[in-house]
């Protein structure tokens, strides 16, 4: 039997995830932790990506301490992250994510790869990968939503198959 624990907080960022995170993840010793990070530090006005990175950092170090496997999962591929005033915050996001999972040797799920491979190699819309009733633009559909999930479970059952590591290709 699996018990998944939904720890997060709608619009929050690492900082306030830092905060939370004694109290709200490692108290209840997971064997896993997947930390979704980095959308809103683009979307939402007032984040400074150097502030929301020195946060993951503290965050991987935190639960890098404790006996469970960390995944970090990256940004939603959506338009409210894509437009020309945000384009250049979530390529350096990406980049961040991507370093600091590296240097505390944590697998990262490249959700953002993925759901640009919905539309791009699949041919999905945009209409079906994010939820055609939301005006931001930023929050998943029903079907990526699933579709993430499907993806990230297999992942991790590839990883735990070969010793901890996600298998390369």
């Amino acid at each position: 039997m699996i018990d998944v624990l939904n720890r997060g907080v709608k619009g929050q960022e690492a900082p306030d995830e830092l905060a939370r995170m004694q109290d709200h993840v490692i108290a209840e010793a997971p064997a896993l932790a997947i930390w979704q990070v980095g959308t809103n530090a683009v979307w939402q006005p007032g984040h400074n990506p150097d502030d929301v990175a020195a946060a993951i950092e503290k965050g991987l170090k935190l639960l890098g301490g404790e006996p469970m496997d960390i995944v970090m999962m990256d940004l939603k591929y959506a338009p409210a992250v894509l437009t020309d005033d945000k384009i250049d915050a979530t390529r350096r996001m990406l980049s961040l994510i991507n370093q600091l999972a590296t240097a505390a040797n944590v697998n990262v799920f490249h959700r953002f790869d993925l759901m640009r491979k919905f539309l791009e190699v699949e041919r999905h819309s945009f209409d079906s990968i994010i939820d055609p009733t939301d005006t931001d633009r930023l929050h998943q559909s029903d079907f990526s939503a699933r579709r993430i999930g499907y993806e990230l479970s297999e992942a991790i059952a590839a990883g735990a198959a070969h010793g901890g590591q996600a298998p390369a290709g």
